[in-house]
């Protein structure tokens, strides 16, 4: 597993760092579609082919995914509803103690 900050510079970084690995993976699962950017430049100047050497996919589905050559696989992050889900979890939680 690698870890990178926020950025695509980083995520750029940390994926030149995979491709030096002996097997590389045959995909990478990264946690923004802004990071997914940096992901597509290092395959890209490396060679690879996306999705036929390594896929990616990612979270946030934003609107620049589908001006991408090849279309980013993203999920959708509903994040208000995840907000209410914990918030319900948690109150719920309390009232059980």
């Amino acid at each position: 597993m690698f870890t990178a900050n926020w950025s695509a510079d980083e995520a750029l970084e940390a994926t030149n760092q995979l491709l030096q690995l002996k097997d590389r993976p045959t995909a990478i699962v990264v946690t923004s579609d802004p990071m997914a950017l940096g992901v597509y430049k290092a395959l890209n100047d490396a060679n690879v082919n996306i999705p036929n050497d390594i896929s990616v996919a990612s979270f946030d589905d934003v609107e620049i995914n589908r001006f991408l050559t090849l279309t980013l696989s993203s999920i959708d992050m509903n994040t208000e509803e995840m907000g209410k889900a914990t918030i319900r979890f948690i109150c719920f939680r309390q009232l059980t103690y």
